[in-house]
């Protein structure tokens, strides 16, 4: 199985040679796997902007404001429950405004190259159809016009949970793990429309989504040889030095 940062860097790669930037994150990219598990990738910024060098739709991997929210959760009157992620920061927040509107749910964000160690709960048999029924991206409405205020609500692609689906004895588990596209590794995207166009890193999550019987353990951070370690960005590449002349040693920089 190709892993989730080599699907995310084809995908970017792809974007850049066709000169697309899209205007809102792509839908969720939700490869075959075993039952009872499912994966769904967030967050994958535009990888052409032009000028400026600033990612569209991008979830920020930490930091931010101290008084942003993070995440927003918006329960609906039919029972759904609808969120999003802005900033990969404060799980456990994010898990206690679920269990107030009467979610059972464990959430943790895991570093890329990390994952979960296994055996920190029992696993609930469910159909893959049965658990994308509980855990889905919320479908914008077919076979009419939107109003403007409906077009900006859907454009921030909500997920929607329905607990109403969920065995009163399971908990709904959600592992978030991180990962990040650099710039450098995009091909160049060359001009369009007379403009010098320009790669931006990028950077979005991978979700495994999961029902678990009984109690759920801490998650134990250990290392997960299917992935490769993150890259970094060591700044812009020098020119090269004059025939004959001697380049000095030294860091290289960011370093």
């Amino acid at each position: 199985m190709i892993n989730f940062e080599e699907r995310a860097l084809e995908e970017l790669k792809t974007l850049a040679a066709e000169g697309g930037v899209p205007a809102a994150d792509p839908p969720p990219v939700r490869p075959a796997t075993s039952r009872r598990r499912r994966r769904a990738v967030y967050g994958l910024a535009a990888s052409a902007v032009l000028a400026t060098g600033i990612g569209v739709g991008v979830p920020m991997l930490s930091g931010g404001s101290a008084e942003a929210q993070p995440f927003e959760v918006v329960k609906r009157p039919d029972g759904g429950i609808l969120f999003k992620v802005d900033e990969f920061r404060n799980p456990k927040g994010l898990e206690q405004r679920f269990r107030d509107l009467g979610l059972r749910a464990v959430v943790d964000y895991v570093p890329y190259g990390k994952k979960c160690a296994a055996g920190r709960f029992t696993e609930r048999p469910i159909s893959n159809d049965d658990l994308n029924a509980i855990y889905h991206w919320l479908p914008s409405p077919e076979g009419r016009l939107m109003t403007d205020a409906e077009l900006e609500f859907y454009s921030h692609r909500w997920t929607e949970v329905r607990p109403e689906l969920i065995p009163p004895d399971a908990t709904l588990v959600l592992t978030a793990t991180l990962f990040k596209v650099n710039a450098k590794d995009l091909p160049d995207p060359g001009f369009r429309d007379g403009r010098r166009v320009h790669n931006s890193d990028s950077a979005g999550s991978t979700t495994l989504y999961q029902l678990a019987d009984g109690p759920v353990g801490p998650c134990v951070l250990v290392d997960d040889p299917s992935q490769t370690g993150p890259t970094f960005d060591d700044g812009p590449t020098p020119p090269p030095a004059p025939a004959g002349s001697a380049t000095p040693a030294g860091p290289l920089p960011g370093r």
